[in-house]
């Protein structure tokens, strides 16, 4: 039911956007990029941005809002695709975001990029996560994808990014265990 849902995950600030003009007053995050003049339409309807690079860190500082902007930084555990990589760049990246007086950073974020497989990748980029998030305490973590959610049980997040799954597809490819 919608009470249980605590955030909406969208690729772009426009879905957000649709969202609040149809009544949607939960959480939203914009887990793909978003442009410095999206920042003010952002905190202005209480969406949250995900911060990826140093490049993507400049563009919203620089960026003008008047009301605060809820921001996830993106870590790359692995995948080599998106985020911060490494603790060092990781605090520098939180440390400019927290000194900024209209910022809040509410949260962290990485993807798994194998989770229904049976290897070492998952285990490797959840301690990568973990370590470089420790010591910090942040309103949401959130790593796993739909098989992160269904194959592995971890105390560290508490939020997931079901996708495959909404759909009523299992991730692994085999349809002998229906989804609902």
């Amino acid at each position: 039911s919608m009470d249980e849902i605590q955030m909406f995950g969208v690729a772009t600030l426009g879905e957000g956007i649709e969202l609040r003009n149809h009544g949607i007053t939960k959480e939203i995050l914009v887990i793909g990029s978003s442009r410095p003049e999206d920042m003010m339409i952002a905190s202005q309807r209480n969406i949250s941005i995900s911060v990826y690079s140093m490049d993507d860190l400049e563009k919203v500082l620089s960026a003008h809002f008047e009301k605060p902007l809820k921001v996830h930084i993106k870590i790359d555990t692995g995948m080599n695709r998106i985020g911060f990589k490494g603790k060092a760049d990781f605090e520098e990246a939180l440390a400019r975001l927290q000194a900024h007086p209209l910022i809040q950073v509410e949260g962290a974020l990485t993807h798994y990029g194998a989770a229904e497989e049976e290897n070492d990748t998952y285990q490797h980029q959840f301690e990568t996560f973990q370590s470089i998030v420790a010591g910090h305490q942040f309103k949401y973590l959130h790593a796993a994808n739909t098989a992160g959610a269904l194959y592995h049980h971890e105390d560290l997040t508490n939020l997931v990014r079901v996708g495959i799954a909404l759909y009523g597809i299992e991730p692994n490819g085999s349809d002998d265990t229906p989804l609902e």
